[in-house]
């Protein structure tokens, strides 16, 4: 039998990789400009090897103990589902719950639910 701080181990582990393909893919090596330039310098416009990088979620690779994480979570309740994202994935200035106390109750009895 795991032990609650086992479980929370392993959401922060879990909402550490979601938090991070949450976040933007960052800025480009070159701006439109520079790759403006450059065109006009060869004389004919190169084709980069961007249209081959798909940048949706069907394309993030999820290891699979993260995976096992998410699905033991899918098979909780919505409200459990709502305050485990709230604690590990969101960002700190975003609030799904209006409640702090509600939200307490709510995380602790998701977090014993993962047990």
């Amino acid at each position: 039998m795991r032990t609650i701080n086992e479980v929370r181990q392993e959401l922060r582990l879990w909402g550490n990789f979601w938090s991070n393909k949450k976040k933007g893919q960052g800025y480009a090596s070159k701006s439109n400009l520079q790759s403006l330039s450059e065109t006009l310098q060869i004389g004919c416009a190169i084709q980069g090897t961007s249209y081959l990088v798909n940048h949706c979620s069907d394309s993030i690779h999820v290891p699979e103990h993260v995976n096992q994480i998410g699905v033991a979570i899918d098979k909780l309740k919505p409200e459990y589902i709502k305050a485990i994202r709230q604690r590990y994935v969101v960002s700190k200035g975003v609030f799904l719950f209006n409640n702090k106390k509600l939200f307490l109750r709510v995380i602790d009895k998701a977090e014993v639910a993962l047990m």
